[in-house]
């Protein structure tokens, strides 16, 4: 299978019928172009076949938005064939694994149980249990006297979607009895509990009609409960243009917008200052567990040596920040956030990185 794979580039596919012509010159194009000549470090047939693991980010790698990413799909696939193993790791938080799976699959990803699909709401559900089994209570609010306080029933509140408010309560709800959840967008509960929460979970929200009374709400929670903690389900910041473009505000950037609220609001006004931000790079935490998972020795790689594993990402601030932390290799891909002008305007960018290509199709050619 792995000398079938490296005969699968554009011109053969397109030869082939199984993508476009149209496909074929719109990734081909970069091959002869001199503006990629001094950019492009591509990866051959050996130096893929070494990783013990390949983890791949979602958007911008794999799709945008709801459409494949010309050729992305069979060269997914085609790896999977060559039976190196896949993880994928994703900083969205709005929809479950499960969810994520389910539509990559009908792009035509072939993802079975094998291939473990991490997600920014996957990491809360971890922290959030970790706090419950440890019975982690914010240190400025723990009782003085704990012989005599009662067990802890941990209130948290979510400010999210309803897709994270499901995933997380279903998931620790089976395990855990000691806590309570409040949502943003439930009116009684909201009314009910305003001075009382632990922890806050920051998701992302959809711009509609709605979110400035969701935003004006949060800056009202965080106003009451100043000795609250903070999940961040992911690090992710978008430019201003970008964020026009979207229709819903990621978790950090609807951070800063409840805060700018706060402020015009009370005043003297400041989000809780026991934060904590999940996702790439942060999950770094996990890799342990992930070598676990996929069967790579960690206690037979030498000191200073890298970890088999190639993080293939388009976002430099998050999927290769995360690739040095976890010292492993790194695969920029310029097919999503990253483009081409960002590096041509800084070729430093690219430093310490192993390659770069235009998409992951430059994986098997």
């Amino acid at each position: 299978m792995q000398n079938l794979l490296w005969n699968y580039n554009p011109l053969s596919l397109a030869y082939q019928g199984l993508v476009s012509v149209g496909q074929y010159l719109s990734v081909s194009q970069y091959l002869s172009s001199n503006d990629y000549s001094n950019i492009i470090k591509k990866p051959n047939r050996d130096n893929i076949s070494k990783y013990s693991l390949i983890i791949f980010d979602v958007d911008g790698v794999l799709r945008i938005d709801s459409k494949v990413i010309p050729l992305a799909d069979i060269t997914f696939n085609k790896i999977k064939e060559m039976e190196i193993p896949i993880c994928i790791i994703t900083n969205s938080s709005r929809k479950s694994p499960k969810l994520i799976k389910q539509e990559l699959t009908d792009m035509g990803y072939e993802i079975d149980s094998q291939i473990d699909l991490i997600s920014a709401s996957s990491l809360v559900v971890l922290e959030i249990c970790n706090i419950l089994k440890n019975n982690t209570i914010p240190i400025n609010k723990q009782s003085k006297n704990k012989k005599n306080s009662l067990p802890h029933i941990f209130n948290i509140g979510i400010i999210g979607e309803a897709n994270l408010l499901f995933y997380i309560t279903r998931k620790i709800t089976k395990k855990y009895t000691n806590c309570c959840f409040y949502w943003i967008k439930d009116n009684m509960a909201f009314r009910n509990i305003s001075h009382n929460i632990d922890y806050f979970i920051i998701g992302s929200m959809v711009i509609d009609n709605d979110i400035q009374l969701y935003i004006d709400r949060a800056a009202q929670w965080f106003n009451c409960n100043t000795n609250a903690s903070i999940i961040i389900s992911s690090p992710d910041r978008f430019s201003d243009e970008k964020i026009k473009e979207m229709d819903y505000y990621q978790s950090t950037p609807l951070l800063d917008i409840i805060k700018t609220k706060g402020v015009k609001e009370y005043g003297r006004f400041e989000i809780p200052s026991d934060q904590k931000i999940l996702g790439k790079p942060h999950c770094s935490d996990y890799i342990d567990k992930i070598c676990e998972r996929y069967n790579i020795d960690i206690s037979s790689i030498k000191e200073n040596e890298r970890l088999p594993i190639l993080m293939v990402g388009d976002n430099l601030d998050t999927d290769i920040a995360f690739a040095k932390k976890i010292n492993c290799d790194s695969c920029l891909v310029l097919s999503g956030v990253t483009k081409l002008t960002d590096i041509q305007e800084d070729n430093s960018l690219i430093n310490n990185i192993d390659y770069v290509i235009p998409d992951i199709s430059y994986l098997c050619m």
